[in-house]
């Protein structure tokens, strides 16, 4: 499934308010660099294997709290 950023717009914080756009961009910075997301370019980006995502997204969520403890 391709999307591209701005159709990601805008995202609730839960309370009310939007989240900052800048982080939305951090977010999507993180996803490519652990290949969860691949960019197309001007096309926007595409979901590499959604049979692993979720998976994945954990796997390097954990790393990153591992690696701040």
């Amino acid at each position: 499934t391709k999307f591209d950023i701005d159709s990601l717009f805008p995202v609730s914080d839960g309370s009310g308010g939007e989240v900052p756009g800048y982080q939305i961009y951090v977010i999507i910075a993180w996803l490519r660099e652990v290949d969860v997301i691949e960019k197309l370019g001007r096309d926007g980006y595409v979901i590499r294997d959604k049979s692993v995502l979720r998976g994945k997204l954990d796997e390097q969520w954990n790393e990153i709290h591992a690696k701040s403890t």
